[in-house]
C-alpha cells in the first residue's frame, strides 16, 4: 500500500481503543460461520444472523440448503438483502464444491488442510476475500483480518490506509500489523464502527459511483434534411399544372376546301415539253 509508514501511525493510534485479546463471542460450526459472513460482507453483523436463523428455519438440513435455487434462498432471507442473489449462488456454489469433494457439508474436514492451502482452497470455491479471510479466522484459527468494501470506505474515512488501495493491499497491510492474537477483537471492532459509520460509507460510495461512472456526451442533432415527396404526390402535381397547348401547323386553304391544290407553273411546263 503506498505510503505504508505513514498510515500505519495513524492505524495504531485508531485502533487504540479497541479491546485487546480474543474476542468473547460464541463459537458456531463453521457451516453456520459461512452463512454468516457470506450475507454480513457490505452489510451488517445483524444481517448476517438474520440470514442464519431464517435458513435454520425454513431448512430440515444443510443438504436440502445446498440443492435450493438461489431465488428461494432470497425469498427465505429477504428480497430486500443486499446483493442477494450474488450472495445466494456463492453460498451454493461453495456448498457444493465441499460436498463433491469430501460428501460433508459441516466443513470440519477442511480445518486439516493446511493453512495457507486452505485460504487458496476457499478463494478457488468462489468465496470473496472478506468469506475466506473470516472463514480462516473465525471458523479454522488462522491469522486473518477481513476486509470488505464498507470496511475498506469505513478506514478511508478515517484516513487510515491509502485512498487507492485495493481490499487486498488494506487487507495485507492490517494482516501485518494486527497480531494473530489480536485479530478476532479488531474484526469484531471493525464490524462495529462500520455499523456507526453507515451514512458515512453509504455518502462516500455514492460520490466514488459517481466519479466512476462515463461523462455523459452532448449529442447535437444536425437540422433535417428536406425531404423528397413520394411518388405518388409527385405524380399527382405534374397532373395537375396546366398544360400548354400544342401549335397547330398552317393548313393551305385548298387543301382545307377538299381540292387538289394547283401545280406550279414550272410544273405545268414541265408536263408541255414531255408531250411533244
Amino acid at each position: 500500500m503506498k505510503n505504508a509508514a505513514h498510515y500505519e501511525k495513524r492505524l495504531k493510534k485508531f485502533l487504540a481503543n479497541m479491546p485487546k485479546g480474543r474476542s468473547a463471542g460464541k463459537e458456531l460450526p463453521p457451516i453456520e460461520l459461512l452463512i454468516i459472513s457470506v450475507f454480513e460482507e457490505n452489510s451488517t453483523r445483524k444481517a448476517g444472523l438474520h440470514a442464519l436463523e431464517s435458513i435454520r428455519a425454513e431448512y430440515a438440513d444443510w443438504n436440502e440448503l445446498r440443492v435450493s435455487q438461489p431465488k428461494e434462498i432470497i425469498e427465505t432471507i429477504g428480497k430486500d438483502t443486499p446483493q442477494g442473489r450474488e450472495k445466494a449462488e456463492s453460498l451454493v456454489k461453495a456448498m457444493d464444491a465441499v460436498f463433491e469433494k469430501s460428501y460433508d457439508l459441516t466443513l470440519e474436514t477442511l480445518g486439516k488442510m493446511p493453512k495457507r492451502d486452505l485460504r487458496r482452497y476457499m478463494l478457488d470455491l468462489g468465496l470473496s476475500p472478506y468469506v475466506s479471510a473470516a472463514m480462516m479466522l473465525q471458523a479454522f484459527g488462522g491469522h486473518a483480518i477481513p476486509v470488505d468494501r464498507d470496511l475498506a470506505y469505513a478506514l478511508e474515512i478515517e484516513d487510515v490506509v491509502h485512498p487507492d488501495s485495493t481490499i487486498e493491499e488494506i487487507q495485507g497491510f492490517l494482516e501485518r500489523i494486527i497480531s494473530q492474537k489480536d485479530a478476532r477483537a479488531a474484526h469484531d471492532f471493525f464490524r462495529q464502527h462500520v455499523e456507526k459509520s453507515s451514512k458515512s460509507i453509504a455518502k462516500l460510495r455514492k460520490s466514488k459511483e459517481a466519479a466512476a461512472a462515463p461523462p455523459k456526451v452532448e449529442v447535437v442533432e444536425a437540422p433535417p434534411e428536406p425531404q423528397a415527396k413520394p411518388p405518388v404526390e409527385a405524380k399527382a402535381e405534374s397532373q395537375s399544372a396546366p398544360v400548354k397547348p400544342k401549335a397547330k401547323k398552317a393548313v393551305n386553304s385548298q387543301a382545307k376546301a377538299g381540292k387538289r391544290p394547283a401545280k406550279s407553273k414550272k410544273a405545268k411546263k414541265t408536263g408541255k415539253k414531255g408531250k411533244a
